[in-house]
């Protein structure tokens, strides 16, 4: 903290500003986890999570997917570059919060003994406190009420967009819904792609299930109500590699029912199209697998 009189000579600025250095930062879901949600944890330890709303965040280098800080923040976001062509190179800021890198998804939960909710800095409050705090700063700047449990389960199939970041794609998502529409729930495809901020929270604010691919496009399911359902079949690379997601252990697992599935028939289910690997889940599957988590739910 400083005030006008200790900034001789310098441009002062008053109010919060929060420093964030990039990670991983063309990765939408990562922004979102080592970012977005790191700023948030920082600002827990000094009792100032109310402040994230309006606060001025300042990326370090450029300002790529910058737009995910939507989610918790009504302010355009900065570049360094922006503070000084605005304001050249010797200011002073009233408050500062800096130092991230250990308070984000990818870091924040890995230690010598793997990742998980251990390895979490004893400092930081409980985990799935914040997770509740965190959800609760976003919808309420975006007017999103939580609802009442409906009668009819709400299910989200993600569908990869066209700039997909790893060769890896589901190629019967048509299918897949309509094999899960059977069941007698609402089944609606995301394209994270094709959506605002706002528009992602609010859908899955109201989602029961998600199935989707591991990775980023799972890293929504922090938005859904508590302890709801995520079904996530495998990704199989052409070079043979299994990916069952990180996402899982580090995040979900302790505030959502995971059901991960990769029992794939390797010569009938994935085909090398153009370097990608196109799978196909088998839809029996999937509809039994969201049959047993819809049947949770109901419980």
């Amino acid at each position: 903290d400083g005030s006008a009189g200790e900034c001789a000579g310098c441009v002062f600025l008053k109010g919060v500003y929060g420093l964030v250095g990039r990670y991983f930062a063309h990765n939408r879901g990562h922004v979102l986890g080592d970012e977005v949600w790191a700023m948030f944890q920082a600002l827990s330890l000094w009792g100032m999570e109310e402040e994230y709303r309006n606060m001025q965040v300042i990326l370090h280098e450029d300002a790529l997917n910058a737009d995910v800080f939507e989610f918790v923040n009504a302010r355009p976001v900065w570049t360094v570059g922006t503070v000084i062509n605005q304001h050249g190179g010797f200011l002073c800021m009233e408050t500062v919060v800096f130092g991230l890198a250990h308070l984000g998804y990818a870091l924040g939960h890995s230690c010598g003994d793997g990742r998980s909710v251990t390895c979490r800095p004893k400092f930081l409050p409980p985990f799935q406190v914040n997770v509740r705090r965190f959800r609760l700063l976003a919808m309420e700047l975006h007017g999103i009420s939580e609802r009442a449990r409906p009668e009819v389960a709400q299910v989200v199939v993600t569908r990869k967009g066209r700039k997909a970041l790893n060769p890896v794609r589901l190629v019967n998502t048509e299918e897949v819904v309509a094999a899960v529409k059977s069941l007698g729930v609402a089944v609606l495809v995301a394209d994270w792609s094709t959506m605002s901020s706002k528009e992602q929270l609010a859908l899955m604010s109201r989602t029961d299930v998600l199935v989707s691919l591991p990775g980023s496009d799972t890293m929504n399911a922090i938005w859904m109500p508590w302890d709801r359902s995520l079904v996530t079949p495998c990704r199989i690379y052409m070079d043979g590699r299994v990916d069952e997601g990180n996402e899982t252990e580090i995040w979900f697992r302790y505030i959502h029912n995971v059901t991960r599935w990769c029992g794939f028939d390797r010569s009938r289910d994935v085909e090398r199209v153009k370097g990608e690997s196109h799978m196909r889940v088998p839809v029996e599957v999937v509809k039994a697998l969201v049959g047993e988590q819809l049947g949770r739910l109901s419980d």
